[in-house]
Order: structure tokens, then C-alpha cells, then sequence
């Protein structure tokens, strides 16, 4: 069912408010009767509810009603108002947030708070609550939001920190795929990035930067990578744009002592002669150094480094680890050592000039390979002392990504048929750790590792399949092999239809494993160095080969021990989540095991955090902290007979709901573990939801406990 106008905008009303509405308080707003907006929120629940939305209300009697945001919802109405004129555009907070901020940042005078509600088509009490979010975000980058009644708004603070500030903002919401392919398409689809191209790039010769970025690449004799080049395009653009506001920067002189000896400062100046002529403008030498330091601190995808001194860092570098893990790299680790080099030479200057280069992948790593970044750490003590300043962790990351791909490669030698290309947009070091966990699973040959701009250059005949990380424009899905740069179970499986595998599987489920294992003890206890803990819990499940004491082992509690035909109920009938939730305990509290205080604190908790016992598509772990009333370790199992709603939008309607108590820490890791593991099982999950037998849902859970 489709929405009128009014329902449409009663809808965007409810979403952007924090708080609740009443419906007198909607009804004088669009000067209808209380009837009427009664009326109107009906439907927009069937609205919500035919296009596949759970429960989103919060309604009450005295406060009036409150609508739950999501990404989903902000996509959903970005559809729903496409097709009208681009002013009624629905943006969402945190589009106005972003866009507030770009506005205040590029212009040169204030800015009125009536501007920007006219702009965005919100009340000013809106925007005076998300003004306070933005003072904040402006704190952080040592700037000054300032409000001058009959003034307006402005930002005050160093040019430099304006500026950063700026492409951090555009950075972190426009892709490099994305802002590839406005630059060859001139078009955007999205009227946030369309505001944000116009913010860089309007009045600009977009064919022309980038053929002086092109031209760049060739002087140096490298191919930058996809983010590298964005960047380096972004902060020309907007240098273009600053210097015809008179906005010139100011560099601390002592961090670029000696860069004018640069060959990168060579191709600065011929660089910025170019965009003087071009534009019209006079380009400090502040700003060619600045630009110097992008080429130098800039990733790329090829290069050949000359660099007698950090080859030798890197050689023993190399040493260190293959002595750690008792690995010969051979004829390979000139390679290796040559993309590692690629890899540190720009990471000198950031390191050295104070710029914080973050990895998305940096969580992901330190939770799935935690020995070999701790490793890391301490081999690359060697080229901290060649730098002459502390490494942190995010630079370390990178550096664990180029050993962790030169380790896979050491263990994988064997001829493999099929021919893949790699493409990743962030360097070297992502796409051979992607290369490595391929050859790992699959028998298949990495035939290159290119970046997306360079996919058109390819020719069919030299390859089978292109696995890539990121969007490749124009190019159709079909056309490729979309994954995440650290592989999910899920992918490797989704890949098995296109490569043979190599049977090791079982290693990737039980990286997932251990990760829903830590986020499920993370709810029973406060953790106080979460990811100390994650690390230690993960270093301990992972060491299958560590030797127990006997009696360790006759305490230990299996997953049958806990779920046996007391504890296991077959299709109960419920009427609601409290009624299964309050079924699910019930078993337990009759055992002495948990006690009514128990079952409250579960409601208290769902009441005060939402549905997060929600843990995948169907399944509740029904689940409460030790010291709400747990008499022992205990656990059961029920499955639905009809399937119930819980409130969450990825993983309702519930089948099986299982709860279960803790009395410390420890007792339960081994049957938790095996429980998940069964979730991860989906034949034998879909097998005991679908089951009227009890003895078969034992048997399925005998069978898990042995493993």
C-alpha cells in the first residue's frame, strides 16, 4: 500500500523527532482533526508492515508516540520521496549533521540558523539539538562553532584544521568507487553526495585535475592507489576552492624541514604551475608542500623504491619472521620484500609528519590473528628505530596484513588452475591478504592484485574470475565476485560454487565462532578491557592442542549435559515474547536453577536495550546477568509451534528459543561454544525447528557436544 501526501509527511515528521508526538500535537501542526492523524498512522503501519518492517512504535497514553530510527527506515524514505522535486528530499539527522558541517566549513562569512531550516525543511528546535552534536564534532578538531544572534553561525579555527576536518568528512561518507565514478559520470544518485561533489567540485574542471593526477602518477613512475587518488583529488579540488575564498594555509615549518630535496616536491611545484595557469590563482609555497606531502604519504599500487636503508630495515624485518614462525619465504621474498617497501616508504612521512592513517580492517585483525599482530608489534620495533618515532597500532595492522599474506603464501605453493584477479581500492597489503585466504580455501592461481581503476586495462584472456573488496564502476555484479577483505563463512561458501575447494572450511567457522562466542559472554559480565579480554578468550579457544589436567577435564560441562529431555520442549504454543520467554524459563525455575527475580531482570533487560537477545534469524538466547537470581548453570531449549515477533527488524519471526544462566564466567565456555556451533550448523539448525520429535532434537544435540 502506498502512502498519500499528508501520511507521507507525517511519516518524516515522526522520524525526525528524538522524542515522542502526540497526536494532538500532529494534528495542529498539519491543521487536521486528532481523528484524522489517528487515521493517517494506521496507515502508515500497514505501509510499514507490507514493505516488510517490524514492530517501530513506541506509544504512549500520556507521552504520545515514538518512532524507532534505522538505516533501513532513512533508505526507505529516501525511495518514497525520489520521484518528488529534489526540495522535499528527505534528509536524515545524520545527513543534516554532515551537511551543516561542510556548509559552515567551506564558506567564508556566517550563516543563518533560518538558512539552514529552510534548507533542510526542519523546525529551528530541530536543528538548535543537532547544532550541540556538531559543536562537538567541531571540538574534536580543535575548532569553535560560534552563534552570534542577528549573526548567524561560523566556525572559527586554523585554516589547516578546517580543511582536515573537511576532507575527513568527505572521506568518511563517499567511497573512493563512488567519487571514481562521479568524476567519469558527472552524475550522483544521492542528494547528500550530490551536495558534497558540489561542495569540492563545483566550477572545477573535473577531466582536468585528473588528468594533472595522471600526469603526476607517470612524473613518479607509480600507480596510486583508489583511495590515494581520491584524496590527492579532494584536497586539490578544495585548495582550488580556498585560495579563490583567500583562505591560505599555514604550515608548522619545522615537521616539513628538508621536503623542497623531495623528487615529490619537484612534481609539486610542476604541478601547481599548472593549476596557477589553469585557474587563475597564486599557490603559496605552503600549499605545494602540503600537496608534496600527499605524494609522499600516499599508498600506491606499484612503484619501484629505491631506498638502501629501509631495504635494510625490511630485510631484517623479514629475518625476524621468518624465524618466528620457522618459514622460508625463497624465491618469493624479493617480492615481498618490495610490496612491503612500497607499503613503509609512504608510512615514513605520515609517521614522521604526524598523520593517523586508520584501517577499517584494524578490529578484524586484532580479533583474528592476535599472535601474529602481537608479533608484529615487536618486529616492527626494527623500523621504529629507522623512523626515529613510536608505530601505533593502526600502522602495525598494515604492516600484520603484508606478514600474514607472506606467511599463507610460504604454506601454499601447489599449481592451482584457475586464474583470479584481486582488486581492492586500499593497497597492496588488503588484496594480498584477501590472495592469501583464497589460495588458502581454494585451488585457484592469483594471476594479479590491481586496484578498481585499473580493471579496464584488463584483458579477458588473462584471467578466469575478478574477486573484488569494493565496487568496480561500471561494471554489472555479475560481472564479478564482491567480498569483505577478511573472508566471513558465509563468503567462502557463496565462493565454493565458483572454486574448487581445498576442505579447511572449519577454520573459518570457527574464527566466527569464537567471535558470537565473546560477544554472547560480553552480556553476562562487565568487561573493563574488552578487547584485552576478546584477545585472551580468543588466544585460549583457538590453542585446540593445549594439554588439560585430568580433573579440568571432568568439570568440564558439555552442551548435553545442560539440554536433556527435562530442559528440551517441542512446538509450545505462545502467544507472544513475554509468553515465550516466560515458557523458555519456566523449566528452569521449576529445577531450582534460576529463580522469578531471574525472568524479570530478562523482561527489564529486552525493556531497556531492545531486542538484542535476537541473536540470528529466528533464535533467541534468552538470558539474564549471574546475580539476578541463578541458583546453578543450567540451559533449555523450546521450539514454537508458531513462530512469534520480538521486535527485531533482521531476525524475527522467533522458532527456537533457547535460555540460559550463568553462574560465573568459566563452567558454561565449552557448551556455549558447542550451542554455537550448532547455530552456525544451518541443516541441523533448520532440522530441530522443524522437528516434532524430540529424540531427534537430542540426537542433534548429542552430536554437537561431541565435537
Amino acid at each position: 500500500m502506498e502512502l498519500n501526501e499528508r501520511s507521507l509527511e507525517i511519516l518524516i515528521e515522526l522520524s525526525q523527532n528524538d522524542g515522542f508526538l502526540t497526536t494532538n500535537e500532529l494534528a495542529e501542526r498539519f491543521k487536521v482533526s486528532d481523528r484524522t492523524i489517528r487515521n493517517d498512522v494506521k496507515e502508515i503501519e500497514s505501509h510499514l508492515k507490507a514493505k516488510g518492517f517490524g514492530v517501530l512504535w513506541m506509544k504512549n497514553r500520556a507521552k504520545g508516540m515514538c518512532l524507532e530510527q534505522s538505516d533501513d527506515l532513512e533508505r526507505h524514505l529516501r525511495e518514497l520521496t525520489a520521484h518528488k522535486d529534489l526540495q522535499n528530499y528527505y534528509y536524515s539527522k545524520r545527513e543534516r549533521v554532515l551537511l551543516m558541517a561542510l556548509k559552515l566549513l567551506e564558506q567564508s562569512g556566517p550563516i543563518t540558523l533560518g538558512w539552514f531550516s529552510d534548507f533542510f525543511g526542519v523546525s529551528r528546535n530541530t536543528l538548535l539539538k543537532e547544532l550541540d552534536e556538531l559543536e562537538e564534532e567541531f571540538q574534536k578538531s580543535s575548532l569553535r562553532l560560534i552563534r552570534k544572534p542577528k549573526v548567524g553561525l561560523y566556525v572559527e579555527g586554523e585554516e589547516l584544521k578546517k580543511r582536515n576536518m573537511l576532507l575527513s568528512l568527505i572521506g568518511n561518507t563517499l567511497t573512493s568507487s563512488e567519487l571514481f565514478d562521479y568524476v567519469h559520470e558527472k552524475v550522483s544518485t544521492n542528494k547528500s553526495h550530490s551536495y558534497q561533489y558540489d561542495v569540492l567540485f563545483s566550477d572545477l574542471d573535473l577531466d582536468f585535475l585528473n588528468g594533472v593526477i595522471r600526469e603526476a602518477e607517470l612524473q613518479l613512475d607509480r600507480q596510486f592507489t583508489d583511495i590515494a587518488y581520491g584524496n590527492l583529488l579532494t584536497h586539490i579540488a578544495l585548495m582550488i576552492k580556498r585560495l579563490q575564498l583567500k583562505k591560505e594555509i599555514h604550515l608548522p615549518p619545522l615537521e616539513m624541514r628538508g621536503i623542497h630535496l623531495t623528487q615529490e616536491y619537484l612534481v609539486a611545484e610542476r604541478l601547481t604551475a599548472v593549476l596557477e595557469e589553469k585557474f587563475g590563482i597564486e599557490i603559496p609555497d605552503d600549499e605545494r608542500r602540503y600537496i608534496t606531502f600527499h605524494l609522499l604519504s600516499s599508498h600506491v599500487m606499484t612503484s619501484e623504491v629505491e631506498d638502501d636503508d629501509l631495504l635494510h630495515v625490511v630485510e631484517e624485518m623479514l629475518d625476524a619472521l621468518e624465524a618466528s614462525y620457522r618459514v622460508d619465504f625463497g624465491p618469493e621474498r624479493s617480492v615481498i620484500a618490495q610490496n612491503l617497501m612500497v607499503h613503509l616508504r609512504p608510512s615514513v612521512y605520515r609517521i614522521r609528519f604526524g598523520l593517523r592513517l586508520v584501517n577499517p580492517l584494524y578490529e578484524s585483525i586484532v580479533k583474528n590473528y592476535p599472535d601474529l599482530f602481537e608479533q608484529t608489534r615487536i618486529i616492527a620495533t626494527r623500523y621504529a628505530d629507522y623512523v626515529g618515532m613510536q608505530i601505533d597500532d593502526h600502522e602495525i595492522s598494515y604492516i600484520t596484513l603484508h606478514f600474514g599474506a607472506a606467511l599463507e603464501r610460504a604454506k601454499t605453493k601447489q599449481r592451482k588452475p584457475t586464474r583470479v584477479v584481486v582488486v581492492c581500492g586500499t593497497g597492496i597489503g588488503t588484496a594480498s591478504m584477501l590472495a592469501s585466504q583464497l589460495t588458502q580455501y581454494f585451488q585457484l592461481e592469483i594471476t594479479q592484485m590491481i586496484s578498481a581503476r585499473q580493471v579496464d586495462k584488463l584483458r579477458p584472456d588473462t584471467y578466469d574470475y575478478v574477486v573484488s573488496t569494493v565496487e568496480i564502476p561500471n561494471w554489472q555484479e555479475n560481472d564479478y565476485l564482491r567480498v569483505r577483505a577478511i573472508l566471513l563463512p558465509a563468503e567462502i561458501e557463496r565462493l565454493s560454487k565458483f572454486f574448487t575447494s581445498k576442505g579447511v572450511k572449519k577454520k573459518a567457522q570457527e574464527i566466527k565462532q569464537v567471535q558470537r562466542i565473546l560477544e554472547t559472554v560480553e552480556k553476562f559480565a562487565t568487561i573493563h578491557d574488552r578487547q584485552k579480554l576478546e584477545v585472551e578468550l580468543l588466544y585460549t579457544l583457538k590453542r585446540k592442542k593445549q594439554k588439560y589436567d585430568r580433573a579440568a577435564k571432568e568439570k568440564e560441562i558439555m552442551l548435553k549435559d545442560l539440554l536433556d529431555r527435562k530442559t528440551v520442549q517441542i512446538n509450545v504454543e505462545c502467544q507472544n515474547w513475554k509468553d515465550a520467554v516466560q515458557q523458555g524459563a519456566s523449566v528452569l525455575e521449576e529445577k531450582g536453577s534460576i529463580t522469578a527475580e531471574y525472568v524479570e531482570a530478562i523482561f527489564e533487560n529486552f525493556k531497556k536495550m531492545g531486542p538484542y537477545m535476537v541473536v540470528a534469524p529466528g533464535i533467541v538466547l534468552s538470558h539474564a546477568r549471574p546475580e539476578d537470581g541463578v541458583n546453578a548453570l543450567c540451559m533449555s531449549l523450546i521450539t514454537l509451534k508458531d513462530p512469534v515477533e520480538f521486535g527485531s527488524e533482521l531476525n524475527d519471526p522467533v522458532k527456537l528459543v533457547v535460555t540460559f544462566a550463568a553462574v560465573d564466567n568459566k563452567m558454561h565456555l565449552t557448551a556455549l561454544s558447542q550451542l554455537m556451533n550448532l547455530f552456525m550448523d544451518t541443516e541441523d539448525l533448520e532440522r530441530i525447528m522443524a522437528s516434532s520429535n524430540k529424540e531427534e532434537v537430542l540426537a542433534i544435540i548429542e552430536k554437537h557436544s561431541e565435537k
